[in-house]
């Protein structure tokens, strides 16, 4: 590292473990700074930065200490190697400083008696927020460079503001800094550079490599792939999974996964984007400890969950996975994210502007899953129509005269029984599905025991295939003997191309919600003496993602009993 010496003003360079004790500047950067190119130059005093250099010299050698280290001229930035191993070094060096002289441009203390000092730029700077925490010391100078304070005294104002630990601002000595920096989960940390901002985009990710204890190339105009590779690093050094506990917006925490997408949801990879997305991170804390964290590891397919991630079902689909953290306020209750699998073993973030309480129910472990890292975008195409591949079949009939029951429903894994509905997975190219409707007309004479004169059975059956979309009819096995059979062989196949083909199709349904369509079933039947006519009236429902269509019942359509053998 290059230093200043205070009296000659000369540059000198020092391996940080020969250095002497020296000063370090922190301040944010304005017009007319003085580079390393011009430190050599006799005009460097016309420039307005040289103010600011000389003023950090003087206070260096009222201080005792003979030399000083400024970021504008001591890094020939010129120099792209050097450029990186210094942004790579820069917290050793300002933690190794005797003293750090924090600069702020925008505070007068005789101007602004009553103004809190932490709205200076330099408190949103994302550079500056290394530099507040390595030191051991730092001194706050205003802008006619008078004393101000150190950030020990002034540690619960700072600390209020900027959500830093009180106890960290107040402790000494660069290994117990790193300590106590390292005791603080990886949200919390994110949380701290929130609301900073830096000149390139890039920089927002280099400037907390230092906090994270990381070194990675810079590779200028990559943009917000910095702040990827950043979370990347993050991931090979530590299992602390308050990494994913970030929420695009400041809605807090939710209790019920129900309250969370009132509307359109929306879904997200595991890494957030920014530490704008941890600005609610600061709340939370570590659960457990990290060396009882099962094993995850970046892969290309995305986060390479372990066997031993528990997650915990909130529906067929749609899991809770909990990042080993809770909230400072409700200490109880684990807190977590939502993960939506979408087919094959993938799973995506769904409702990424939340975060979860653990909810009640049952705990599942799926094996070894994926979470996408960024959803491209096939992957978003298959989760849009994941949430519109829903079918429901409801019924209306006069009940005081006939009883039915769903005496078979296929394909079995792909009917969700809780909710009564079809889910065909993801990125299926067809579907075809069935009800086996056994209908019994009561005796009159007899309604308590229900005896059966007549009976029957049909098949509603519903699905889609790429080529002329979705379709929907009824068959019996007198009217449709072919139909009839194939679907009660489990030949899906065949039965879908002859479906499709029916006549009995009605108002062909389109992929919105919610949507749906009826058939009538008219079937004569033999009672007493004379011929009736039973009517069967069926409706299907297409609706999104853990859809209740609104007013089926209104209209009087309802489920029926399932009597077929699981």
């Amino acid at each position: 590292m290059r230093l200043i010496n205070c009296k000659t003003l000369k540059l000198e360079f020092k391996e940080l473990q020969d250095a002497p004790p020296y000063a370090i500047l922190s301040h944010t950067w304005g017009d007319g700074e003085v580079t390393f190119a011009d430190f050599h130059q006799t005009s460097r005093r016309k420039l307005d930065g040289w103010r600011r250099i000389a003023l950090a010299c003087q206070q260096a050698l009222q201080d005792g200490l003979e030399y000083a280290w400024v970021d504008t001229c001591c890094i020939d930035k010129s120099s792209s190697a050097e450029l990186s191993e210094s942004i790579n070094s820069m917290f050793k060096w300002y933690g190794h400083s005797h003293k750090c002289y924090a600069f702020l441009t925008d505070y007068s203390c005789s101007e602004s008696i009553d103004e809190d000092f932490t709205k200076s730029n330099w408190f949103s700077s994302g550079w500056t927020l290394q530099e507040l925490i390595a030191p051991s010391t730092v001194m706050f100078f205003d802008k006619e460079w008078q004393y101000t304070g150190t950030k020990e005294d002034l540690g619960r104002q700072i600390s209020q503001n900027t959500n830093i630990d009180k106890e960290l601002l107040a402790t000494t000595g660069f290994d117990a800094i790193r300590n106590r920096l390292y005791a603080c989960t990886v949200a919390q940390r994110m949380s701290w550079a929130a609301t900073r901002k830096t000149k390139r985009e890039e920089d927002i990710a280099y400037c907390l490599l230092g906090i994270f204890g990381l070194s990675m190339p810079m590779l200028y105009g990559e943009g917000d792939r910095a702040f990827m590779r950043l979370q990347e690093e993050i991931i090979k050094e530590t299992n602390d999974m308050t990494l994913f506990a970030w929420q695009t917006s400041d809605h807090g925490v939710y209790d019920r996964f129900n309250e969370m997408h009132p509307g359109a949801k929306t879904y997200r990879g595991i890494l957030a984007r920014s530490p704008r997305e941890f600005s609610m991170a600061h709340q939370l804390l570590s659960s457990s400890h990290l060396s009882l964290v099962p094993e995850y590891r970046m892969m290309n397919k995305g986060l390479k969950l372990s066997s031993e991630v528990v997650l915990k079902a909130i529906n067929h689909d749609t899991y809770f996975m909990s990042p080993n953290c809770y909230t400072r306020s409700l200490a109880s209750r684990h807190c977590g994210i939502c993960l939506k699998n979408y087919g094959a073993g993938l799973f995506a973030r769904v409702c990424p502007d939340k975060l979860l309480l653990e909810p009640e129910g049952t705990l599942a472990s799926p094996g070894e899953i994926y979470v996408s890292k960024n959803l491209l975008p096939a992957e978003l195409q298959a989760l849009e129509q994941l949430s519109q591949q829903v079918f429901r079949l409801s019924y209306k009939f006069d009940t005081s005269k006939y009883v039915c029951t769903v005496e078979a429903i296929e394909p079995r894994n792909q009917w969700v029984s809780a909710k009564g509905i079809f889910r065909p997975p993801p990125r299926q190219s067809s579907f075809t599905g069935y009800h086996r409707i056994l209908w019994q007309r009561k005796d009159s004479n007899n309604v308590e025991n229900r005896k059966s004169v007549t009976s029957g059975r049909f098949m509603a059956l519903c699905g889609w295939n790429k080529g002329s979309g979705l379709w929907f009819c009824l068959a019996s096995a007198e009217e449709d003997p072919e139909l009839y059979k194939a679907a009660e062989s489990m030949d899906l196949e065949l039965a879908g191309k002859l479906g499709n083909l029916s006549k009995r199709i009605r108002t062909p349904l389109r992929f919105q919600s919610p949507s749906n369509a009826g058939i009538t079933l008219k079937i004569e039947e033999e009672y007493g003496k004379g011929i009736t006519q039973s009517v069967f009236d069926v409706q299907v429902w297409l609706g999104v993602d853990d859809f209740s269509p609104h007013n089926w019942q209104n209209y009087g359509y309802d489920e029926i009993p399932v009597h077929y053998l699981q």
